[in-house]
């Protein structure tokens, strides 16, 4: 497995992987309620913020050699569809050519707030337009309400912040999660850069504590009837002191 930092688009394919990743999770659950639609809708959803980070931040994938599996781009540029997204009308994912990337298992999308000043206290207007074109007003207003109050508890100190990371379905439980957020971590401590996320569940929140986060003030109940989060900040380590490899959760 290698872990590569994307410097173009393939927006599509991270989606899907990521959609997989989430699809049973609490905060992804609330903003898209039916679990027909929640497959697809979520791999638009975070195709669109995987563009986003790609010009606002820095995207991580890690790779897996084998054939089988969820999400394989294929010579012809076509992807190789996970079964809940057979039939959908997903746009044709981006051929990685020449690369040596194999089947792309996992993702993390960082955002770089390294000036307080770039720090948004709500989600932009353009991005929010574009939310309701895939996702529809009902689930977008929903996401909205989401980032909205996660947004007034991000830190207004320089950082860098992890808005999501996960790994396929069936690849879960091996460590690559950690591999990815070892990977960034590393590269974090060498230039003193603190982090920041938002854990979506007890043991996501349990996971992040072992590297280093803790709890940045109060969970925060999204408004609405929505599901607790747990605003988490990482200081820099100053070492090589990281954790062994553990199960992966994903965190939104």
């Amino acid at each position: 497995m290698t872990v590569t930092t994307l410097g173009r688009s393939t927006a599509q394919t991270i989606g899907l992987v990521l959609s997989d990743a989430f699809r049973d999770e609490a905060l992804a659950a609330w903003i898209v309620p039916d679990p027909v639609a929640r497959p697809v809708l979520l791999a638009r959803l975070f195709a669109l913020t995987t563009t986003q980070a790609l010009t606002d931040g820095t995207v991580d994938i890690i790779d897996d050699p084998h054939p089988e599996g969820l999400v394989r781009v294929r010579r012809d540029g076509d992807p190789a569809l996970p079964r809940q997204f057979e039939g959908s009308d997903l746009e044709e994912v981006e051929e990685l050519s020449g690369r040596g990337v194999g089947r792309i298992v996992g993702a993390a999308l960082w955002f770089d707030y390294s000036r307080p000043t770039d720090i948004p206290h709500e989600p932009d207007p353009a991005m929010v337009a574009r939310v309701v074109d895939v996702l529809g007003d009902d689930a977008a207003g929903r996401w909205r309400i989401a980032m909205t109050a996660m947004g007034e508890r991000h830190p207004r100190c320089s950082h860098q912040y992890l808005a999501l990371i996960g790994v396929s379905d069936d690849r879960q439980r091996r460590g690559l999660g950690a591999g990815l957020l070892r990977h960034r971590l590393r590269a974090l401590d060498n230039t003193l850069s603190g982090a920041y996320l938002e854990a979506t569940s007890r043991p996501a929140r349990a996971l992040y504590t072992r590297w280093g986060f803790h709890d940045l003030g109060r969970p925060l109940i999204v408004p609405d009837r929505g599901p607790t989060v747990w605003p988490m900040y990482r200081d820099p380590y100053p070492y090589d002191a990281h954790p062994a490899p553990t199960r992966d959760a994903p965190v939104m």
